[in-house]
């Protein structure tokens, strides 16, 4: 709690520093204090004499009870005739000041407590009066006093506020303080018979406290105020009456000063508490109320318009509306929907939450169905509905993945999704939260690829495709799985496998899964049998599941001759369709899996087939040839790598894309058509003109976004003390050879080390992630033991988040188009040999001295765990180490103070912060005037002196943060600290001004581009640490966004130094 100062600290300031024997200057300063009271501080006369008025709306009163008399004995000889237009004055001579120092600070004291010494000569008179009549009470009896000495002293009331009074009565066995005040609200009112109610309940509990004055509360007047001239009530109930009541245990000598110095600053410490109190429960409130959050979170304009620009088209705002619609409906009949089908072009993050939060438990059935073929929107392609839809970690929150609690859906017995571009992993850990799931149709959906079904089956595979083991397969108990034009269902085209040799007996390779789903076993059988189905299944087994006799192996039988592609392409499709079509209707009461591949069939007539193409005769050419068709459309018409046509709707329905020449923007990774197109123009003539200079702007805002999250990752492990190899193919190694090749014109070149990097972060990134969850699974809270350091790091929980942020961005269907997992694998072993390497020479010693080795060596080896399920599943994203290696790994993340602090590489540099002692004091005192304002604004709105800051116009935001005054969002975990305390200086000073140095920068500098880019790689990791726990999905993301957006700029302009020759500032 804030205890008031009696004295007025400007005053004492002021005569301190005059009284230190400085050069004399001219004063002419006015000064408020609480209840109206004014000083007036000047040197009317000359530089050595300074005269000090007071202002008093209750004087006149004050003079009645003796002040008069009081001030002059506090004041005699400095007493002078009162200035005009106040009521009291004194004048200090300079040049006749005493001459021991502790007489001096005596004078000064007493100076600075003048309104104290004028509202005290009530007091004075009040306890003089008691002790006159308790002389008087002690001859007689209670019986035998006279009335006098019964009815007690006068009744004094002082009127210094508007509307509110003091009134003193004094009687012999006691004294009597009654104040009267206004409660302007009603909730004021409340606060406050709170607060004497706790000082009644802690002078009964507390027995140190039974000593203190009793206190008592009222609306109406109490009985001592009865018959009093001129009482002023409220007659809306705004007055209360607060009566103190002094024993003579108070009013003994030793103690009247400091019991009169209490009790006049009652009123002030009183309301202001009331109003800090208020404020802090809105703080609260906001802070415990997760719809509050989210208001407050998303509530700057900036934030705002920013994800407003994320709709980039009229596709985009479409689905926006589509799944606005959805939350709405969700967030008003969520909680009691059992079955739920959803017809849209695609789901965002808005319409993933509401299902994942408001959808969680008792949902059973869901059907998301974004493929709409019969609709031609302008914005899509007709061909488009025909191919799943892009990737979005909206998926995340349908499946419960990363930072937000309590969200996902769990209750599902039913999941149908069409045309949907969830992803292997989001589709597993979806599946894997719905333990009662039994049936699962996936019609064009991305996310049926071969690291899925080998997950749902429990097939763990090597990095040659072949298996290596099995585990319990997390798909056991489904009745129904569906696969429908999923074309990606085997890791690798048919066409490569024709030189293999098979045996004679069935075999199900690529499909291995399959054998571990025991409850489709009963179909499978039965559909092979059927005679109506037999020509489907023979030719599907033998194309899928590559059932081959000793006649079929070898070469597949090649094309009639007479059998024309374009002429009869057509005809086949329809009639392979019709045939499925047709199957499927007579066996739709026992086929319970199927596995078919869909195209799309062009408007109008179909041609009819030649009637010299029979279908047994050209049967596995035809299905040869319907999957190149389809391989080939995949890669034609894949969306990153479609191009603007000024075809019709009709021509797009009856005719594919002649073959693209060159790639279309932008770039990602992965792209096979930028990997040809970049072997062909190795080094370009201009590459910042036309058409050449878009095609490395593309590459370029990819390189700087795997650079920005390579560069901040390397710095973070090197504070949590993990060791980076300088191996060609480490991370430290990749990020050098990208730094060499910043300035360079290769777009070969450029393409080829953005890629080596992605793949050396991609793998080290899964890895870390790992460790700090296992680290996070040992419960060590180290963040209680706190030393007060300027920077900490955080917490495993947080740190995870943080990773989790990277790997969203890098799995962004803008960066890259499509992840080669054996080349992370190839990292990720070359991480563990290191480790175990290392390992093998320092030795292992499973005791520590918190336990955590034993801990961790026991989860690790438990089979059944949770986080080996979890991590052993993910075969074809992690490579689990050995125990005592992954023990070793994850251990780094136990400390919370940084190992290092800087590097060569990533720099301390000096920056130009202002000496706080260097700004005159005056200047000093009135921005800390200000600076208060602004801090009790932003309690009382709940938000930031930092939000409030960045609203006000009146200084640069850059000069706050060069005087380490704290100017962050309220997302920043130093914002409540900075709010409570203006003075404090803030823990995020250094590395705002080291990013808003970098952004004001119009040139390179003297530093090189490595070193410059580590010490912004070292701001933003500790602004990602700095996130508040409550908001880090919302604002890391945020946060991350403006990293990569600023080193973009600084490899822009990199590139443009080294292209114009220029170098410095």
């Amino acid at each position: 709690m804030l205890l008031l100062d009696y004295q007025n600290v400007l005053i004492q300031n002021l005569l301190t520093e005059r009284f230190s024997g400085g050069a004399p200057v001219s004063i002419d300063q006015v000064v408020s204090d609480f209840d109206g009271v004014t000083f007036h501080l000047s040197t009317p006369e000359s530089k050595t004499k300074i005269l000090i008025s007071i202002h008093v709306k209750c004087f006149k009163e004050l003079v009645q009870y003796g002040a008069q008399e009081v001030l002059e004995r506090e004041y005699g000889p400095y007493i002078v005739t009162p200035e005009p237009g106040y009521d009291f004055s004194v004048q200090i001579d300079l040049e006749n000041l005493p001459a021991e120092q502790d007489a001096r600070d005596e004078l000064i004291m007493r100076l600075a407590l003048l309104k104290r010494n004028a509202m005290a000569a009530p007091f004075e008179r009040a306890f003089d009066e008691f002790a006159k009549l308790s002389e008087e009470a002690s001859r007689y009896t209670s019986e035998s006093a006279p009335q006098g000495v019964k009815e007690g002293g006068e009744l004094m009331a002082i009127h210094y506020r508007e509307e509110e009074a003091i009134y003193i009565k004094a009687s012999h066995d006691r004294v009597t303080v009654i104040f009267s005040t206004v409660f302007r609200e009603e909730t004021d009112r409340i606060f406050g018979k709170v607060f004497l109610q706790e000082f009644v309940d802690a002078r009964r509990r507390v027995v140190t406290l039974q000593n203190a004055p009793q206190v008592l509360f009222r609306s109406d007047p109490p009985l001592e105020l009865q018959g009093v001239p001129g009482l002023k009530t409220a007659g809306d109930g705004k007055m209360s009456y607060v009566t103190f009541v002094l024993f003579p245990r108070h009013l003994t000598p030793q103690r009247r000063y400091e019991n009169i110095s209490h009790i006049q600053t009652f009123r002030d410490y009183f309301h202001y508490h009331i109003k800090a109190s208020k404020a802090y429960i809105h703080t609260r409130m906001r802070k415990r109320t997760a719809d509050f959050l989210q208001v407050l979170n998303r509530a700057r304009p900036e934030n705002e318009e920013r994800e407003r620009k994320t709709a980039s088209g009229p596709q985009e705002q479409t689905v926006q509306a589509q799944n606005k619609v959805l939350a709405r409906l969700m967030d008003r009949y969520g909680p009691s929907l059992v079955k739920l089908e959803f017809m849209a072009y695609d789901l965002d993050v808005d319409g993933a939450k509401a299902l994942g939060t408001r959808c969680r438990h008792a949902l059973r059935y869901l059907a998301l169905r974004f493929e709409h073929p019969h609709i031609r929107d302008g914005p899509m392609r007709p061909t488009a509905w025909y191919y799943p839809a892009p990737g979005s970690t909206a998926w995340n929150l349908l499946a419960g993945i990363g930072n937000p609690k309590d969200i996902g859906i769990t209750g599902l017995e039913t999941l149908i999704l069409e045309r949907s571009g969830i992803t292997p992993w989001q589709l597993a850990m979806l599946v894997g939260k719905n333990p009662r799931l039994r049936v699962l149709k996936l019609r064009t959906c991305r996310g049926a690829q071969p690291e899925f079904l080998n997950w749902l089956g429990g097939v763990r595979k090597d990095k040659d495709d072949a298996v290596v083991g099995h585990r319990p397969a997390p798909g056991a108990k489904l009745e129904v799985l569906w696969l429908e034009n999923c074309q990606r269902l085997l890791s690798h085209p048919i066409e490569e496998q024709n030189g293999k040799q098979f045996s004679d007996d069935p075999c199900d390779e690529g499909f291995e899964w399959v054998r571990s789903l025991s409850n489709l076993q009963c179909s499978l059988p039965t559909m092979r049998r059927s005679s109506s189905s037999s020509r489907s299944w023979s030719s599907a087994f033998q194309k899928v599941f590559r059932r081959r006799s000793s006649e079929s192996k070898g070469k597949q039988p090649a094309l009639d001759d007479e059998f024309e592609i374009g002429e009869h392409k057509d005809g086949f499709y329809k009639y392979s369709q019709e045939v499925e079509e047709e199957n499927w209707r007579l066996e739709s009461q026992t086929v319970k899996t199927g596995f078919r591949t869909r195209s799309s069939q062009p408007k109008g007539k179909q041609p009819a087939m030649d009637d010299e193409i029979k279908t047994g005769e050209h049967k596995n050419g035809l299905y040869k040839y319907s999957q190149e068709m389809l391989e080939e459309g995949d890669r034609r018409h894949e969306p990153r790598t479609m191009r603007a046509s000024d075809s019709t709707e009709a021509s797009y329905a009856s005719a594919q894309m002649p073959p693209i020449e060159t790639p279309t923007l932008p770039y990602t990774i992965g792209s096979s058509e930028w990997h040809s197109f970049a072997a062909r123009e190795q080094l370009l003539d201009n590459p910042y003109g036309g058409e050449a200079a878009e095609k490395f702007a593309s590459v370029l805002s990819v390189f700087s976004k795997v650079y920005t999250i390579a560069k901040i990752l390397a710095w973070g492990l090197r504070m949590y003390g993990v060791e980076l190899d300088d191996a060609p193919g480490g991370i430290l190694a990749r990020l050098k050879n990208t730094e060499a090749v910043v300035e360079t014109d290769s777009l070969a070149e450029l393409i080829e080390v953005t890629e080596k990097l992605y793949y050396s972060l991609y793998a080290r990134l899964v890895m870390e992630i790992a460790n700090v969850e296992l680290c996070s699974h040992f419960d060590l809270n180290l963040r209680r033991m706190l030393i007060k350091e300027t920077f900490t790091l955080p917490e495993t929980s947080h740190l995870r988040d943080i990773f989790i942020t990277f790997k969203d961005v890098l799995d962004a269907p803008e960066i890259c188009g499509g992840i080669d997992y054996d080349l992370v694998r190839q990292h990720q072993n070359v991480i563990i040999r290191h480790a175990t390497d290392k390992l093998a020479i320092t030795g292992f010693s499973a005791h520590d001295l918190i336990g955590y080795r034993t801990s961790i060596l026991k989860i690790v080896s438990e089979e059944t765990h949770p986080f080996v399920l979890k991590w052993r599943g993910l075969v074809y994203l992690y490579q689990m180490p050995g125990v005592e290696t992954i023990t070793v790994m994850s251990e780094k993340y136990l400390t919370i103070m940084p190992k290092v602090t800087a590097t060569d590489d990533f720099p301390a540099t000096e920056l130009p912060f202002v000496n706080r002692d260097s700004i005159q004091p005056e200047v000093w005192q009135h921005e800390n005037i200000l600076d208060n304002r602004q801090a009790t604004l932003a309690k009382l709105e709940g938000r930031s002196v930092g939000d409030i800051r960045r609203e006000d116009s009146r200084r640069r935001l850059i000069d706050f943060v060069k005087e380490k005054k704290c100017i962050c969002r309220s997302s920043c975990s130093c914002a409540t600290d900075c709010t409570m305390d203006v003075l404090l200086p803030c823990p995020c000073s250094e590395r705002i001004l080291r990013i808003v140095l970098a952004k004001r920068h119009e040139s390179v500098g003297e530093q090189d581009f490595g070193p410059r880019c580590g010490s912004l790689a070292r701001a933003f990791f500790e602004g990602l640490a700095m996130v508040s726990r409550e908001v880090a999905h919302y604002e890391l993301v945020t946060e991350l966004h403006r990293a990569m957006q600023l080193f973009e700029e600084v490899v822009g302009k990199q590139r443009q130094a080294a292209a114009t020759g220029t170098r410095f500032i």
